[in-house]
């Protein structure tokens, strides 16, 4: 059996990137983004710590296609929604991060904050953990 577990969190925000744990968004008003091929998983998990905090659930989420880019006019209705709904933290992949990273961090209303994913492995009575 594989599960990909979320081991803490890299945030970034006006003051630079730090480590956090992931009970760092608890009390917090979640907003997932993501341009995967698969992003069941992420939304997922991203709900299932938003609905841990509010039964609400996330504030919001964009979805866009695999490998899309997040051009300046995705960008700024991010932004934007991120503004309206008052979201604390914007989350998106490892992966979708290595995009919007070239933004300036001003850029954004809130800080933004990506799982540091675990893969643990169960087999036979035995199990591995790996993180990346």
């Amino acid at each position: 059996m594989c599960r990909h577990l979320w081991g803490g969190l890299l945030v970034v925000d006006e003051n630079g990137e730090e480590d956090r744990g992931v009970d760092w968004l608890t009390g917090k008003s979640i907003y997932a983004a993501c341009a995967i091929g698969n992003p069941g998983p992420f939304l997922e998990q991203a709900r299932w710590r938003a609905g841990h905090v509010k039964s609400t659930g996330l504030a919001g989420s964009l979805v866009l296609r695999d490998h899309a880019e997040f051009g300046p006019e995705v960008v700024s209705r991010l932004v934007e929604e991120l503004k309206a709904l008052k979201a604390d933290v914007l989350l998106v992949t490892e992966k979708d991060w290595s995009k919007l990273m070239k933004l300036p961090a001003e850029t954004w209303p809130c800080p933004v904050a990506r799982p540091q994913v675990a893969l643990s492995l169960t087999a036979a009575g035995l199990s591995w953990k790996r993180r990346s």
